[in-house]
């Protein structure tokens, strides 16, 4: 009833009946009207007990309870913070198809950033990372996250685009009770900062839906994107984001993945109570989240690439040479050597970032050096002296 619902303590654990009670009155009181109903739900929860607490170490399944301190089932009268009725626990749990899924195209060293992200769903405590999956388009990098999210159903699980979630203040009130928050196709820019620092790090939160009341509620989310492009982090956000609110997870998957409507649905109807019981079979020591500078560094040379091929190939000079350099040539130089297109507003950008001074209207570079580089000889494998 704290949070605007109605929940029964029915086998071990609390479960949201708001939106199947109008079906079961409407069944024993057919004559009921919707101001009979109203009228109903207004008494129930002004006469009903307050909130039970809960065991947040404890989740339901079908076949008992399962301690996540103890790792095993144990007898317990206490109300669980989680439960799973239609699913049974699988101690030594292993859904193949959804783990090819959920890993394939991640590099080995990674593996662990997305097992830290994966028990953080059962975990009944708010995680203050949010879990990118980076790759091509069409790769099926989401794919793993729809799984899950079929898997907890809406009880659990709630997905939406950052645009929504920002823009719509009734879009941010479906988090309520949810573990699973999923970001679709994350933006390049974030509009607004502060929402997203909030959900991902404020304990107490604060929603409110169409036509409700404010409800406060404690944050118990791991949130999980999907992002063909990462998001470009403000110079002022990026300390914070890069130090508490972000893990990067890199699908190196070039293949178009194969579109097949049932195939998500087939996995998570197979393989359902294996993937629940996965989760909450992993173990700390098999997870883990990356430290700040290198995640920065391989976030930045995603998200911006050029920063690297500046620092590679060319170098700041401490007097204005007036040479004729134009940006032009650098993005030339930088679309051959890369193979990436690059606009040329984005370059010019990140080039006064670094430290470049350009010429208005001109764009011509006065502060810029080529760089004599080593490379390698493909034939003999020796190194030689080029320059752009």
């Amino acid at each position: 009833l704290d949070l605007g619902l109605l929940y029964e303590a029915e086998n071990g654990f609390l479960e949201d009946i708001t939106k199947d009670l109008g079906r079961h009155l409407q069944v024993l009181y057919p004559v009921l009207t919707e101001a009979n109903y109203h009228d109903i739900l207004f008494k129930v929860k002004n006469l009903a007990e307050p909130m039970p607490e809960t065991n947040t170490d404890l989740v339901v399944f079908k076949n008992g309870t399962y301690s996540t301190k103890e790792r095993k089932m144990i007898e317990t009268d206490d109300i669980a913070d989680m439960g799973f009725r239609n699913y049974n626990y699988i101690p030594n749990a292993n859904p193949k198809r959804f783990l090819e899924v959920m890993f394939n195209g991640i590099p080995l060293d990674q593996h662990k950033f997305v097992k830290a992200g994966l028990q953080a769903i059962i975990d009944s405590s708010m995680d203050t990372k949010i879990s990118v999956i980076h790759g091509d388009s069409g790769v099926g990098k989401s794919t793993g996250l729809t799984i899950i999210g079929m898997v907890l159903g809406n009880e659990y699980h709630f997905s939406t685009t950052v645009a929504d979630f920002i823009a719509d203040r009734a879009t941010r009130s479906n988090i309520l009770g949810k573990r699973l928050l999923v970001f679709q196709d994350m933006p390049k820019t974030f509009k607004n900062f502060s929402i997203i620092k909030s959900v991902a790090g404020e304990h107490l939160q604060t929603v409110r839906g169409f036509n409700k009341a404010n409800v406060s509620f404690i944050n118990k989310l791991k949130i999980w994107g999907s992002a063909n492009y990462l998001t470009e982090i403000p110079e002022e956000e990026k300390d914070p984001m890069f130090t508490q609110r972000l893990s990067l997870i890199e699908n190196t998957n070039t293949k178009v993945f194969k579109q097949d409507k049932h195939f998500a649905d087939s996995i998570a109807k197979d393989e359902g109570e294996q993937i629940i019981s996965y989760l909450v079979n992993l173990k700390d020591d098999e997870c883990e989240y990356e430290d700040r500078d290198p995640l920065r560094k391989r976030w930045e040379s995603i998200q911006s690439p050029e920063i690297a091929f500046l620092n590679k190939y060319f170098e700041l000079v401490d007097d204005e040479t007036m040479i004729e350099y134009p940006v032009t040539r650098v993005l030339r130089k930088f679309r051959d050597v890369t193979g990436q297109k690059l606009p040329l507003d984005t370059l010019i950008s990140t080039m006064k970032n670094e430290g470049y001074s350009i010429k208005y209207g001109s764009n011509i570079i006065i502060n810029i050096k080529e760089k004599v580089i080593q490379e390698e000889d493909p034939e003999k494998g020796t190194g030689k002296q080029t320059e752009l």
